[in-house]
């Protein structure tokens, strides 16, 4: 947000001080106060809620008496505060899952079949068709 600014200090009759201080006063009745210098200007639109502070003083025969005058500005529908959550060691919240389609009903897979384990009496004559096949040779140490 840019910082806009004009200051005024000077003397001036104490008529003009009053006429200066209701034209003020005038300006926070109709919601709307515009402080000109030069080409520039501000336009102030104060809020339901204003800060107030006053300071008066007398210090070797001049007094002073300050008048300040406080509030937020609301904010503009396009200048809208938008907060970024800051990254931590919490985990995110979930986000909802889509709905999942239904599910077609799942048939079981036929078994495949299950080779014949070996008799424990089987003949020897299985062992003479492999009679061609070469035996594995024994690993020495064993």
């Amino acid at each position: 947000m840019e910082k806009d600014k004009i200051s005024l200090e000077q003397s001036m009759a104490l008529e003009d001080a009053i006429a200066y201080l209701e034209d003020l006063a005038d300006g926070f009745r109709a919601g709307r106060v515009i402080v000109a210098q030069g080409d520039t200007s501000l336009e102030l639109v104060p809020a339901d809620s204003v800060d107030v502070e006053v300071e008066a003083r007398v210090k070797k025969g001049k007094a002073k008496f300050s008048l300040e005058l406080e509030w937020r500005t609301p904010v503009e529908p396009g200048e809208q505060v938008v907060l970024t959550p800051v990254e931590t060691d919490m985990p995110a919240p979930e986000a909802p899952a889509a709905p999942k389609p239904p599910k077609a009903e799942a048939k079981p897979a036929p078994e495949a079949p299950k080779p014949a384990a070996p008799a424990k009496d089987a003949p020897a004559k299985d062992a003479a068709k492999d009679k061609d096949a070469k035996a594995a040779p024994a690993k020495p140490g064993k």
